[in-house]
């Protein structure tokens, strides 16, 4: 039965017929009987055994989060392939008000529209993102029940007016622990909250017992409730295969690593501290700027400082291209980019003798060892007809990896984000449709599809480039594995940056404590009994060591 032509309220006491008999007979409170329903889903392509365990999983958990939005709003926190979009969805479809389910991808409207459709739900839908001029979102003439938007098109048209939040409105937050800082998730849920709308948030790497910035994200999107629920989902196997550096690879990172060590020297001399656990915006580095500018002399010592920032920037970004991309990916950033910039730290990270060694390097030599490994692991992915996965840090290294593959006979595609236009929506689709269809072999992407992405005919993924937090490695290899068994493997090459970061991800992935923080040290170590001097601090500076490259 179609709800849209039937009409909400005899679609509803059909839903709901016979609860109360059924009640009596096995002694247990009133719930909505969803089994009629159920028997309407269909799930092409997953096996019909799992689909049964898991349905009174997702039952249970829809009636008990439904109950909580009666009061207030709520998160959900269940592992990556758990089936949280149909959780939601039921939970929607128990509601009589329009549903708003907001996804942080353009692509990932039309997914989670195309998933609820799949699934056999006849409720009428709708997609919107920002590819949708302002003038043409009727939001007062639509009549869907679920529609499916990017979390900056609903926050600006309930600011201009456009959009009239109602009681009866349930605000689904897709990929909840994205909400940092000035994301637009944190003003439209305390815009709800005024409104008195409930708001949903859905996420699989959220723990606000453990973590006291996860208990602040909920505090600013106003949701007092958290439900931790543990599914039964597909195994995923991974495995750590760390490569041994060439002697190539071993000449870049020597001469890489004295030029930062050289830089970090002179920014130690310049009292700027390290501190790997705080990250400045351009807005903070500014603001940080204007605060220090009190005299001309301060204002010459401080444009050396912002000279040398730049220049431990640059060199530090070359070290993790070369080591852990790839050679053709250090020539390109230095074509692209630095020779491009007219100004004088680039000039002089060119000019300087033993960076110019590095790029010839680079120029000789494009046999990198995770490329040599990788092409092996694609023909034997080919040869059994499985698609793969693999994730990088940089654009350039994903194209490069992608033409390099394909020449080889491995039909591959490169996807990236930052496009925002209808013909990059157009080429997505067509490349997911090949991917579909057996047409493509691998896969490489950017962390542009790290979330929320639903690929079920993926079973492997590879981290070409090592993730850098412990959230996103979970989110990674969970794009394996949706509906049977996965594979996941981490590809490092024997150097610092790739161990240090290979070790700290494992350890928070674990959810161990990790260090209290990470520190570079500069110099030697005090020796044992002497107590270490301590400098005099003036315009002391935190500098991120470890933050995201990509």
């Amino acid at each position: 039965m179609n709800p849209s032509k039937k009409g909400d309220k005899r679609f509803w006491d059909l839903w709901h017929k016979n609860d109360a008999v059924q009640s009596r007979r096995l002694k247990r409170p009133v719930v909505p009987n969803h089994r009629k329903w159920w028997g309407k889903f269909r799930y092409p392509g997953i096996p019909e055994n799992i689909v049964r365990d898991r349905r009174y999983d997702w039952e249970r958990v829809a009636e008990n989060i439904r109950s909580l939005l009666a009061d207030a709003s709520v998160a959900l926190v269940a592992d990556a392939s758990a089936g949280k979009t149909i959780i939601a969805i039921l939970i929607a479809l128990s509601r009589p008000g329009r549903t708003i389910f907001c996804v942080p991808l353009v692509h990932l409207t039309k997914q989670q529209r195309f998933v609820v459709e799949r699934i056999g739900v006849t409720v009428p839908t709708r997609a919107v993102s920002g590819l949708v001029p302002t003038g043409k979102r009727a939001w007062r003439k639509w009549k869907e029940r679920i529609i499916f938007a990017t979390p900056d098109v609903v926050r600006n048209d309930v600011q201009s007016g456009a959009l009239t939040l109602d009681p009866s409105t349930l605000v689904i937050l897709d990929e909840l622990d994205v909400a940092r800082g000035k994301y637009p998730y944190v003003e439209l849920a305390q815009l709800c909250t005024r409104a008195g709308v409930r708001v949903l948030g859905l996420t699989a790497t959220l723990d606000s017992r453990r973590y006291p910035r996860d208990r602040q994200l909920l505090r600013d999107c106003c949701i007092p409730h958290e439900v931790r629920e543990h599914f039964k989902v597909p195994n995923l196997t991974e495995s750590s295969v760390v490569l041994p550096l060439t002697k190539e690879l071993s000449e870049c990172e020597r001469l890489l690593k004295d030029m930062i060590v050289e830089t970090a020297k002179q920014l130690n001399e310049c009292h700027i501290r390290f501190d790997p656990n705080q990250i400045l915006t351009i807005k903070e580095w500014r603001d940080l700027w204007k605060r220090h500018l009190k005299s001309d002399k301060e204002q010459i010592r401080w444009d050396e400082k912002v000279s040398l920032l730049a220049r431990y920037s640059k060199l530090r970004h070359s070290y993790v291209t070369v080591l852990a991309e790839g050679y053709e990916s250090l020539t390109r950033y230095a074509e692209d980019t630095l020779e491009k910039q007219d100004t004088v730290t680039a000039r002089r990270v060119l000019i300087d003798g033993r960076f110019r060694k590095v790029l010839s390097i680079a120029r000789r030599n494009h046999r990198h060892p995770k490329f040599q490994w990788l092409l092996k692991v694609a023909e034997s992915h080919a040869r059994m007809h499985r698609p793969m996965l693999v994730f990088v840090g940089q654009r350039a290294t994903a194209v490069y990896l992608a033409e390099q593959l394909t020449l080889r006979g491995l039909p591959s595609a490169a996807v990236w984000g930052g496009r925002k236009t209808k013909r990059a929506e157009r080429e997505l689709d067509e490349t997911l449709r090949k991917l579909a269809a057996g047409e493509l072999v691998v896969l490489v992407s950017t962390s542009f599809a790290e979330r929320g992405w639903n690929l079920p005919d993926v079973r492997s993924v590879v981290h070409y480039s090592l993730p850098q937090t412990w959230q996103s490695r979970h989110h990674r290899n969970r794009r394996a594995g949706r509906i049977l068994s996965g594979a996941a493997f981490l590809v490092s090459v024997d150097h610092h940056m790739d161990m240090l970061w290979l070790w700290t991800t494992k350890v928070l992935a674990e959810r161990l404590e990790p260090p209290a923080t990470v520190q570079w040290l500069l110099g030697t170590p005090p020796r044992k009994g002497e107590r270490p001097r301590r400098r005099k601090q003036r315009d002391t500076v935190t500098l991120p060591l470890f933050e995201e490259y990509a």
